[in-house]
């Protein structure tokens, strides 16, 4: 078949530069027909009058323009056509530059040949073309999950290519921020990739790799892969054999892109005007959901700890830094389940428990500090002192609230200014007591529309549709309006003001809370004597984390590991331990049957670990035996004065 045309425009100031160019494409062999132009705007005329021009060599000395500029006034006009950026300066700075901010590719005059030209030109069409194929197929998700905008908004895409004879990878930038890899390095092994991939799913993955290279067909797969060790992300990856002209060999092409954001939405978000079966959905499936979230939650917040209390370099630094970020968007990932529940109208029963006032507003200072931060703000918590230590509250749905209530009063603030929150506890009567909680922001950026958003409420929810969910005053607005049902079904209230005079928005929270009486109070301190302790726990990052908390803390402490119920009652029953640790949620034997099978044989004290916030599975595991009982995730502090309470009492 004959080899068809390329269509080139070259825009070169000096004749010298274009009759080298123009041989140079000789030399290349390529069939192409070359358009010229010396300054960029007759370069721009020719291109709007000739549309089957399909590719640029741009050279950055011309005329009328110089510089980085020819290049940024080019992609301003024309981005649809792939762009080869020629300069006399060999700079690698000033290559990278360019690519980034758009070229195809960047060579300098006097270091290349024809060979290196066509082939420059031959991955500059491939490259554009393999980019707007993937454009094109995120515009049709974009499309058909029109529910799912502001998800699709944050979805990013990477490409890669494989040697096939040594398995070199080499990523695209973007591919590289996905994992979480440093910019600096662009090759990576086949192994590499594999060993990022979710331990559950790398065999499946590896002969995925298999399947694709021996088939050579385009085919997909969804999985998740562990960005810096903890954090869970899921992508879809794509892939199928394509020819290396240069090499004259077979590559792996493929296209990744995070659909993390996308999966959870595809579980929780559903379309509130298309679909009313989610309000079919049982409380059940929700928890199993949020189960699945809290259990790499509690990862990341141990690993927090471990790390805060080491010396730390500026590389463990910046892997906190990271952390931090890990924590803050999977508590939100929470925050976004519970949204759910309450925007798709299913009811959400109250489990109302003891909980520390102050580990509440910890994990909201946790969640939110390095948010605060990054928008330039200070946040500011003025606790009266008078408040009871431990009261009786929905810790989740309050937690959810609180989160929501400051999140969205950050999206008005300016750099600079102050959220300050207050809290406080009101008990007019044994059967009237409040937990109060006011939000304040001085010199607000609130358009009129945003704010009559707010001062609708609830009402908001029965009226809101895709167009407004673009706007992230709105956005807010809606969180504030899920908080304010939340909150009535809590049996609090909610109330919005605009002080306009003292230019001040207020937030002003009341949500029921006991103060609860003969509260149980833990001790601090460190062992004195050793303790052999069995953690029973099957998620693998749990385990390393939880052992390392609990062995830094005390030397005079051991931990043994099993992986699942029914392994922790042969370990048990073959060597004995001072204290359990129990996980709920396992294969084999989960955490309750496995409690009740250690207490026919000891009263050991045995607490409980778990993702599940609820008072039901409480009671089961007091009713199986246990003596205590933690949500993922807690903070360590509060593990050892459980671990020392029941110590002493096992002592005494």
């Amino acid at each position: 078949m004959t080899r068809r045309h390329t269509t080139i425009l070259l825009i070169a100031g000096e004749r010298s530069d274009q009759q080298y160019l123009e041989q140079c494409l000789e030399e290349a062999a390529m069939k192409v027909h070359l358009r010229k132009a010396q300054t960029l705007y007759e370069g721009l005329q020719l291109l709007e009058q000739e549309q089957e021009i399909e590719l640029v060599l741009l050279d950055l000395a011309l005329p009328d323009v110089s510089g980085f500029k020819a290049l940024t006034r080019y992609l301003e006009h024309s981005p649809h056509i792939p762009v080869i950026v020629i300069s006399e300066l060999n700079n690698e700075i000033i290559g990278n530059q360019a690519v980034k901010a758009g070229a195809q590719d960047f060579l300098v005059k006097g270091q290349f040949d024809g060979k290196l030209l066509g082939r420059a030109i031959r991955y500059s069409l491939h490259r554009f073309a393999t980019q707007k194929e993937f454009e094109e197929v995120a515009r049709r998700l974009a499309i058909s999950q029109s529910r799912y905008v502001e998800a699709q908004q944050m979805a990013h895409f990477g490409n890669w290519e494989m040697d096939l004879v040594s398995n070199t990878m080499h990523w695209s930038d973007e591919m590289r921020r996905i994992f979480g890899m440093p910019p600096s390095k662009a090759e990576f092994s086949l192994t590499e990739y594999l060993e990022v991939v979710h331990p559950e799913e790398r065999r499946a993955v590896e002969q995925w790799f298999e399947e694709v290279m021996k088939s050579g067909h385009q085919q997909r797969i969804e999985h998740r892969i562990l960005v810096h060790g903890s954090k869970i992300k899921h992508i879809a990856l794509r892939a199928r054999i394509s020819m290396d002209d240069r090499a004259g060999k077979p590559v792996l092409l493929g296209v990744v892109q995070d659909i993390t954001e996308r999966k959870l939405n595809e579980q929780l978000m559903l379309e509130q005007k298309v679909s009313r079966t989610a309000a079919r959905i049982s409380h059940e499936v929700l928890s199993e959901l949020s189960f699945q979230i809290r259990t790499p939650m509690a990862t990341v917040l141990n690993l927090l700890f471990l790390l805060d209390k080491t010396n730390l370099d500026k590389e463990q630094r910046e892997l906190l830094q990271a952390l931090q970020m890990s924590f803050d968007d999977l508590l939100l990932s929470v925050n976004n389940l519970l949204n759910f529940s309450v925007f798709a109208g299913i009811e959400m029963p109250r489990n109302e428990m003891e909980q520390e006032v102050d580990q509440l507003l910890q994990q909201i200072r946790q969640a939110l500090a390095l948010r605060a931060q990054n928008a330039g703000l200070e946040l500011e918590f003025e606790v009266d002192r008078e408040i009871p230590a431990r009261l009786q509250f929905d810790p989740a749905l309050t937690l959810q609230v609180l989160y929501s209530l400051i999140d969205s009063t950050i999206q008005f603030a300016s750099p600079g200014s102050a959220i300050i929150v207050g809290v406080r506890h009101q008990a007019a009567t044994a059967d009237n007591q409040w937990l109060r909680v006011s939000v304040e922001l001085d010199h607000p950026l609130i358009q009129a529309e945003s704010l009559e958003l707010l001062k609708q409420g609830e009402k908001l929810l029965e009226s809101i549709d895709e167009a407004h969910l673009q706007c992230k005053e709105t956005r807010a607005a809606l969180t504030m309006a899920i908080s304010a049902r939340i909150t009535r079904a809590l049996g609090g209230e909610l109330k919005v003001d605009y002080l306009p005079e003292d230019e001040r928005l207020c937030v002003h929270l009341q949500l029921p809370a006991t103060i609860v009486s003969a509260m149980r109070r833990f001790t601090g301190g460190k062992p004195e004597v050793p303790i052999k302790i069995l953690l029973v726990e099957d998620h693998f990052l749990n385990q390393i984390a939880t052992r390392q908390i609990l062995t830094t803390w005390s030397p005079l402490v051991t931990v043994d590991i099993a992986e699942n119920g029914l392994v922790g009652y042969e370990k048990f029953r073959a060597h004995g331990y001072d204290l359990v640790l129990m996980d709920i949620q396992m294969p084999e034997m989960n955490g309750i049957e496995a409690a009740r099978k250690i207490r026919e044989l000891s009263d050991v004290p045995i607490i409980a670990l778990t993702a599940h916030a609820s008072r039901q599975e409480q009671d089961k595991c007091f009713e199986a035996g246990m003596n205590d009982y933690l949500t993922k995730p807690f903070q360590p502090e509060e593990l050892y004065a459980r671990i020392m309470h029941h110590m002493s009492m096992v002592k005494n």
